[in-house]
């Protein structure tokens, strides 16, 4: 037996060839439930591309206006020039620095295409009679890039969006010789839309700033999700080989030793030259052989215990005290009350426990009697109590546990019960007392809410 549980506890992660899973959804697919409204991924680039063509048809737009409107081919010839630089300078440096991180060279193309935006944008104020309708452009473009070429986007960004109004201003003025009441005029204009551009300015900065902070939160979530598939599909390996090894323990390993005894009953019985008692003990043999069969069919097909699968608990317990004797030859009592219906996970529990006290009284005990008694407790806190009791020489060493009496432990407390291991009435023998509590039980209210 221990061999078998070594070998279960070095068994292979069968299910480390598959996908981990959550809640039956694989890890790869736990960041596809994140809707793809807020991933970065891709989002970005296609907003970029939208951003490049709003752009150019600005520029178009500019360009068609000042050919409409050509008083002075020189200026004009200077406006339309202007504008076709910050196009080509927009399409060398200018897209790129949109579309790059912050990083050096991100930096350095977004700092040298405002520095080209702000002149030729000038040089335009200073030649076109329209021209400050181009600042649309260009002060979109100052809050674009002013989160690229600082760590501080809103009070820069402010700043670029002045700095670039004052110089257009003072360009355009220039057209008016200077004259004072020129300047009173241009400012309404200028300021109106410098402060419509800063309050949209600060809107898109903070709207962004926000987005990048969920785009951070989100990989982060996808992380966690990702440890947390990891972590659930080792628990659910560990967890499922200590119940295979849980599951041979009680069953195959117990019936093993059962045809191990068995066969050197009978072969002594041949010594003797008792043929028909090496012939019962044989019987026997194949009974309890045919039976771990049986239970190992189960335990690959995940089915409810042999015994438990055409007969009700109470009778399983009286096939195991009967195929018990004839294989020990000790006396065994077994004291059933009528029950309620149990749970199937009541039944599986408490059968796994009777086989396990029998297991330990069959080894340890050097008992003569043994008695199981099934109770059902009808009051306030109604419980079912299974007792087995034996007669033999007790607990030689009391808080120590092997893995079946651990094994026990776990399988009732997953349950809500308790399990009590004590010396027998009169201080002779050993009592294995498990209690399953039904009134507040989650299989017991889970049996209730599906009858």
């Amino acid at each position: 037996m221990d061999e078998i549980l070594t070998l279960m506890t070095n068994l292979p992660d069968a299910a480390d060839v598959s996908t981990p899973r959550v809640g039956g959804i694989a890890a790869s697919e736990v960041t596809a439930h994140i809707p793809e409204a807020i991933r970065p991924n891709d989002r970005f680039s296609r907003f970029t591309n939208w951003w490049d063509a709003a752009t150019y048809l600005g520029l178009a737009f500019f360009a068609a206006i000042t050919l409409l409107n050509v008083t002075d081919g020189a200026r004009a010839g200077i406006t339309l020039a202007a504008t076709a630089g910050i196009a080509v300078t927009y399409r060398l440096i200018g897209a790129a620095a949109v579309a790059a991180d912050n990083c050096t060279r991100g930096y350095k193309r977004a700092l040298a295409y405002l520095v080209i935006l702000f002149a030729l944008t000038t040089l335009i104020a200073a030649t076109a009679p329209w021209g400050m309708m181009l600042l649309f452009v260009a002060y979109t473009h100052c809050w674009m890039l002013c989160d690229t070429v600082s760590d501080r986007p809103l009070r820069d960004g402010i700043v670029l969006v002045i700095t670039l109004a004052a110089l257009t201003t003072v360009a355009t003025w220039s057209r008016f010789d200077w004259e004072f009441d020129a300047l009173m005029r241009l400012l309404p204009d200028v300021g109106i839309t410098m402060l419509f551009s800063i309050g949209i300015g600060l809107w898109v900065v903070k709207t962004t700033i926000d987005a990048e902070q969920n785009a951070n939160i989100v990989d982060q979530l996808r992380d966690a999700q990702e440890q947390l598939a990891l972590q659930q599909h080792a628990a659910g390996v560990t967890a499922e080989r200590e119940r295979l090894a849980r599951e041979i323990h009680d069953t195959l390993a117990q019936g093993f030793m059962s045809v191990v005894t068995l066969s050197q009953v009978a072969d002594d019985a041949l010594v003797d030259g008792d043929i028909a008692g090496a012939r019962k003990r044989l019987a026997v043999m194949q009974t309890t052989a045919r039976e771990n069969l049986a239970e190992a069919r189960s335990l690959v097909a995940a089915f409810a215990p042999v015994p438990l699968q055409d007969a009700s608990l109470p009778d399983a317990l009286r096939r195991l005290a009967e195929r018990w004797a004839d294989e020990t030859g000790i006396t065994i009592t077994v004291g059933i009350d009528e029950l309620p219906a149990l749970p199937a996970s009541f039944d599986v529990v408490l059968l796994r426990a009777a086989q396990e006290a029998l297991s330990n009284v069959r080894r340890h005990a050097d008992a003569n009697a043994v008695s199981i008694a099934l109770r059902y407790r009808r009051d306030d806190t109604p419980s079912i109590t299974l007792v087995v009791a034996d007669d033999g020489r007790g607990i030689s060493s009391p808080g120590s546990e092997g893995y079946g009496l651990a094994g026990m432990r776990e399988r009732v407390a997953a349950v809500g019960g308790t399990v009590n291991v004590q010396p027998a009435a009169g201080n002779r023998g050993t009592s294995v007392t498990i209690t399953l509590p039904t009134k507040y039980s989650p299989a017991w209210r889970e049996l209730r809410n599906n009858s």
